[in-house]
């Protein structure tokens, strides 16, 4: 029966993603033939601008004397306004932080620049790159597309890291945490600051979503959970609220 439960649950997962990829899939479609439209009007404007210029400049040539200065001028503005209104929505300039590797660490929050979205630092790759989690969605990003938002401050306690102390404002913080699909290396740096931030926000009770899996990440987490000052009690879910699957945390 439970090998059967979780076939069902990966099952309706894999439809959930397909749904969600399909439809992202249609969207990009969507903007990406917007952005078609638009970029063949701007180019047959521009287009149509120029061959009058031609036109007038060619019957200019032909007979000299009736050439008119002002309209000439007239259109050379003309084509210059065209070409930087091309310019700008084909060459649209890429934001750079201008950040290193060096410059971050895990449990930052930060922000990615060419999604324009929000997320936590969850490892430093080898090869300088960043693995950022943003909701379900694992990233990796070079440290120029990233721009530092938040980072937790120090505490004395082993070198843990929160996000409490003077001068650091509390952030908003959702009510649970979803680390399926990590290890537990990456999962307790942010579900220990999930618990600095669920604090300074004054909630009462979280729950962390780690799936039921083999049972690992789970148990690190309830380790995790046994060592913190601001964890009061915390037991896994009931029925309806995901079982074994997620852990239900009261704060003190």
């Amino acid at each position: 029966e439970e090998l059967e439960h979780y076939r069902k649950e990966a099952e309706a997962l894999r439809q959930r993603l397909s749904a969600q990829e399909k439809k992202m899939s249609e969207k990009r479609e969507e903007i990406l033939a917007k952005a078609r439209a638009e970029a063949r009007e701007i180019v047959e404007d521009a287009k149509d601008t120029a061959d009058a210029a031609i036109r007038d400049y060619q019957k200019w040539l032909k007979n000299p004397a009736a050439a008119d200065a002002r309209r000439m001028e007239e259109q050379r503005a003309a084509l210059r306004k065209k070409k930087d209104a091309l310019t700008d929505k084909t060459e649209k300039k890429k934001q750079v932080s201008g950040q290193k590797t060096s410059d971050f660490r895990i449990g930052d929050r930060v922000k990615v620049l060419s999604l324009g979205t929000e997320a936590d630092v969850i490892a430093v790759q080898p090869d300088g790159t960043l693995s950022l989690q943003a909701g379900i969605m694992k990233i990796t990003a070079p440290p120029e597309d990233v721009r530092l938002t938040a980072r937790p401050a120090a505490k004395k306690d082993g070198g843990r890291v929160h996000t409490g102390g003077a001068g650091v404002r509390a952030e908003t913080v959702r009510p649970e945490i979803d680390i399926r699909g990590m290890t537990s290396d990456e999962a307790i740096p942010l579900v220990q600051r999930f618990l600095d931030r669920a604090a300074m926000n004054k909630l009462t009770t979280v729950t962390v979503i780690h799936g039921k899996g083999t049972g690992a990440l789970r148990k690190a987490v309830h380790e995790c959970l046994k060592r913190e000052r601001s964890v009061k009690s915390y037991r896994l879910g009931n029925f309806g609220e995901g079982e074994a699957g997620v852990t239900v945390v009261e704060l003190r």
